[in-house]
C-alpha cells in the first residue's frame, strides 16, 4: 500500500505545473543573438525569470520574462522603460536548440533574425 501512495504521489509530482517542461530551457546558459535593422545585441535569459541583454555599442538591459497565454513576454527595467511601456510579448520559440536560426518581428512590425548560440 506504501508503494502505491509513494507512486502516486511521484506521479502528481512530476505532472505539476512547477516540473513541466520549461519553453525556454534550451536558452538558459547560452546567448541569443538578435538582429534588426537597428543592428545586433545579445540577449541572456535565466530560469529566474530575469534577462540581460547588451547592444553591438556596449549599451546594457535588463528586465523580466514570463509566458502568458502561450507568448514570452518580456518587461524591461533597465534602463527604466518610458511611462506607459507595458511588456511586449511574442510566440514562444519552441524546439530550439543551440545553433538554430529563424526569422520573427520585433515590437515595432520589423524583420529580426535570432540565432542561438552555446554559452555566455
Amino acid at each position: 500500500m506504501k508503494r502505491i501512495m509513494l507512486g502516486t504521489c511521484l506521479a502528481l509530482f512530476a505532472l505539476s505545473p512547477a516540473f513541466a517542461e520549461e519553453p525556454l530551457a534550451a536558452f538558459f546558459g547560452n546567448t541569443l543573438i538578435v538582429k534588426d535593422a537597428k543592428g545586433e545585441r545579445k540577449m541572456w535569459y535565466r530560469p529566474d525569470h530575469s534577462y540581460t541583454g547588451v547592444d553591438q555599442g556596449g549599451k546594457k538591459t535588463a528586465g523580466t520574462w514570463d509566458i502568458k497565454d502561450n507568448q514570452i513576454c518580456t518587461q524591461r527595467t533597465e534602463p527604466p522603460p518610458e511611462q506607459n511601456h507595458g511588456p511586449h510579448c511574442k510566440p514562444i520559440p519552441t524546439g530550439k536548440k543551440v545553433g538554430d536560426s529563424w526569422d520573427g518581428v520585433n515590437h515595432d512590425g520589423q524583420p529580426v533574425t535570432y540565432r542561438l548560440v552555446a554559452g555566455s
